[in-house]
């Protein structure tokens, strides 16, 4: 599994992706790594889960699509005019683009949470920033916690409203009070937190740190074969056209062996997390059938 590797390398991996992400503006690479973070997260979450996100994702890529027209109205090919204003083709493409850019990051985000862990956080920043890591930490404990505890007050609230049908007003007085009471309840969390904090001395001196990851053989192949790839790629890329022309004429890029080869390394960079979980499962239910 992908857990498994040295967090260093997870961490190297996803900033790899993201940092991609940013400067990537071909619709095709994107809906690749959309496909492969959702394939990777069904491999970790329920089918109704994945059916959720599935749905979220059309729902904004086609929102964007609509939206953008009504806020940008550059492109030459008019679909049809709105309030005496022309909605374009390129206009609805570049919002679907900004759908899927934001659908692919948050996406991506899901699956950095998914692998790196609070632990594997602070092993990695924790030497470089204690401070800010032990808060980020805190912060991805909290977060959860939080949801989690809203989510029992809520619905021992509404058990004692003795209403078969609330009205929307008593879902608003409800939804209120239990925010309150979840905040008056982390505000008390937060100062156990503290006090434990202090009487186990943090803050008095340099801290140790014990740690379970070691740098194998395994991690420093990844790395090389990774950062290889990526460098490939970003050489490949260069003066190569990969790059959309939305406007003011959308264009495609040219179809050729070096762009066809870019497809291939990205879609194989982003597909990794996949392939170790699906070759787990195998070499798993290849043992299990022997039993």
């Amino acid at each position: 599994m992908f857990e498994s590797y040295h967090p260093l390398i997870n961490v190297i991996y996803f900033t790899g992706i993201l940092v991609l992400l940013l400067f990537c503006d071909n619709p095709v690479i994107l809906a690749l790594w959309i496909l492969f973070s959702i394939l990777f997260l069904s491999c970790h979450r329920k089918k109704t889960e994945i059916c959720k996100i599935i749905t979220g994702i059309l729902i904004l890529i086609c929102g964007m699509a609509c939206i953008n027209p009504m806020i940008s109205h550059n492109g030459v090919t008019i679909l049809f005019f709105m309030n005496g204003k022309a909605v374009t083709l390129e206009s609805a493409i570049y919002g679907g683009y900004i759908g899927l850019l934001l659908s692919s990051m948050m996406l991506w985000g899901s699956c950095l949470n998914q692998v790196i862990s609070s632990d594997k956080f602070i092993y990695v920043s924790g030497r470089v920033m204690p401070h800010l890591a032990l808060v980020i930490s805190m912060s991805m404990r909290f977060i959860p916690l939080f949801k989690r505890k809203a989510s029992e007050i809520y619905a021992y609230q509404k058990i004692n409203m003795k209403k078969n049908r609330p009205s929307y007003m008593d879902k608003l007085l409800l939804g209120m009070k239990t925010f309150s009471i979840v905040m008056t309840w982390s505000f008390e969390n937060a100062l156990d937190t503290a006090d434990s904090m202090k009487s186990r001395g943090y803050g008095i001196r340099k801290r140790t740190s014990y740690s379970i990851y070691r740098f194998s053989l395994r991690d420093a192949v990844f790395l090389s074969v990774f950062l290889t790839a990526g460098i490939l790629i970003l050489a490949l890329w260069k003066d190569s056209g990969m790059n959309v022309t939305f406007y003011p004429v959308f264009r495609w890029p040219e179809r050729n062996i070096r762009n066809i080869l870019i497809y291939c390394l990205c879609g194989g960079a982003a597909g990794i997390p996949w392939i170790f979980e699906i070759k787990e499962k195998i070499i798993w239910n290849y043992y299990r059938s022997g039993i």
